[in-house]
């Protein structure tokens, strides 16, 4: 089984001032979307973690925003799940929210 996030480093990567969606929110800060990641290596299994088979972009094809990246964390969820079976190597994968300001 996985370890959660917590467990593998310790304490909550979200801890601190702009902890919360909607603190980021109330600063300023844009959600563009969600990415999954390789938490081992921080890559992005969206773009940089090969193959992508024609089945898959079928499937989550429609629900890729304008930067590139999933407009819905569940549907992000659902994508990294597929992504641990196909890429082992690179499991687990995690949804990570991408921001700006």
């Amino acid at each position: 089984m996985h370890k959660t996030l917590i467990e593998k480093y310790g304490t909550p990567l979200t801890s601190g001032a702009l902890s919360m969606a909607s603190d980021l929110n109330s600063n300023g800060w844009v959600r563009l979307g969600y990415d999954v990641i390789d938490i081992n290596r921080l890559i992005s299994g969206l773009l940089n973690c090969g193959p992508n088979s024609s089945a898959l972009k079928e499937e989550f094809s429609p629900y890729i925003n304008k930067f590139a990246l999933f407009e819905e964390l569940s549907v992000a969820q659902k994508f990294a799940q597929k992504r641990d079976v196909q890429i082992p190597k690179h499991s687990p994968f995690y949804p990570v929210a991408l921001w700006k300001k």
